[in-house]
């Protein structure tokens, strides 16, 4: 059984960083363990924690430091709500977060009422200081168009680059829906000089920021349902498919549909040994047969209201209903789908000028071999199960359970993502 000790020392709007202490063995061919900050039941930090050193026998020390998933700065925070998990040797255990002195005037101070955040401000800002931070009005909503929408779909995404994925992309979407009903952005427009889109819209002078990557994707798609009955954001390597068990195509499923807001079921596609390199004329699941399933993709894809994303898509203004069996889409995530692709992915993600030195650290390491090894070990230690099977449904009620409204982002949140520590095998 281990044993743990944490400490949160330091915790900015963006920022967490702190260290935990564990002992007992740890498992080599384990992944590192996994920290998660909870404040509630809102996730404010997740991800792995360094390498150790060399340590006593027995006592080994991790560091993390990791970007914050919401702007901490929003949430009333008071000295013993934190709680910190750690996932290692396959267990998971949870314990109340210890916080520094400078962490826990941060959290006093967002503890004050309004009156009082306003006296102690005014204290310490200039009048101008004071006058830049004051909130702007309102804008208006625009008028909503009379004639509805005839298209069926348009397709929103955002490409650091034209190479790995988008080509397989385009072609699954170009098919579906036709080129001039994808948009996109990026930061190279010129290496899309070749595709026939809808639109594209230049980013090239600005930082990868995902807070800003939200907003402008949250616009382009409300925009977009002037002319679309329907908005599907995803990423590149993201490929929205219909229930295979249900035998309809995607719009037939599309038109069963009750929500104005669909999720979806994500599935982390992995590349097996054995299996050669991905083949871009073949269906996803012609040629991969094996899925992690992942929380943090059973994202808001599909809209035909207005929407409001949160950083990485994950959320938005509308919860998830409970999944229906043989029915809705699944987010085929191709990440670790193809070695090779992987590697041409990290490449280009080495060459993307983030706003955030961190995040710019948690993209290039989340599709290295190394983080590809542990996650796909840690889950081959589990059940192989089909997309029906009971840990699979479990994992479903887990994530719509995780989802809880947050008055202050006025939009539905998910909590701590549990994962399934299960293997979809597709037949």
């Amino acid at each position: 059984m281990l044993k743990l000790r944490g400490l949160l020392s330091n915790l900015t709007g963006k920022t967490a960083k702190g260290w935990i202490k564990i002992n007992g063995n740890i498992d080599e061919k384990a992944s590192y363990p996994v920290v998660t900050i909870c404040v509630g039941n809102i996730v404010i930090a997740q991800g792995f924690t360094s390498p150790p050193k060399e340590q006593p026998e027995n006592t080994i020390f991790f560091s993390f430091s990791f970007n914050t998933l919401v702007d901490v700065t929003t949430l009333s925070l008071t000295e013993g709500k934190a709680t910190l998990s750690v996932t290692a040797n396959y267990q998971e255990i949870e314990f109340k977060l210890k916080t520094s002195n400078p962490v826990n005037l941060f959290f006093a101070f967002f503890t004050l009422n309004e009156n009082q955040k306003r006296k102690y401000i005014s204290n310490i800002l200039s009048p101008n200081q004071l006058a830049a931070i004051k909130p702007k009005p309102e804008m208006i909503s625009p008028q909503k168009r009379k004639t509805p929408p005839t298209a069926k779909l348009c397709v929103i995404t955002y490409a650091n680059d034209s190479g790995a994925w988008f080509p397989y992309f385009y072609r699954y979407y170009s098919e579906l829906v036709g080129s001039k009903a994808i948009y996109v952005i990026t930061p190279k427009p010129k290496a899309f000089n070749q595709y026939d889109l809808g639109g594209l819209v230049s980013c090239s002078d600005l930082k990868y920021d995902d807070q800003a990557r939200a907003q402008l994707i949250s616009g382009m798609a409300n925009g977009l349902q002037a002319y679309y009955q329907w908005s599907l954001v995803c990423d590149v390597d993201e490929i929205v498919v219909p229930h295979p068990n249900a035998n309809l195509s995607f719009f037939e499923m599309l038109e069963c549909e009750k929500n104005n807001v669909v999720f979806t079921r994500g599935l982390d596609i992995v590349q097996m040994k054995g299996d050669p390199d991905f083949n871009f004329d073949l269906p996803v699941l012609e040629q991969r047969h094996y899925a992690i399933p992942n929380m943090a993709l059973c994202k808001p894809h599909l809209a035909r209201v207005p929407i409001h994303y949160n950083p990485g898509h994950h959320y938005c203004n509308y919860p998830p209903t409970p999944f229906i069996e043989d029915s809705g889409f699944l987010t085929l995530h191709l990440k670790l789908a193809c070695q090779s692709i992987r590697h041409e992915l990290l490449d280009i993600v080495k060459k993307v000028t983030y706003s955030d030195p961190m995040l710019a650290d948690y993209s290039v390491n989340n599709i290295s071999d190394t983080f590809y090894e542990r996650r796909l070990n840690l889950n081959l230690k589990r059940p192989i199960e089909d997309i029906n099977s009971p840990l699979m449904k479990k994992f479903e009620t887990n994530f719509i359970n995780n989802i809880s409204f947050s008055e202050i982002h006025s939009m539905w949140l998910g909590g701590k993502r549990k994962s399934a520590y299960l293997l979809v095998r597709f037949s």
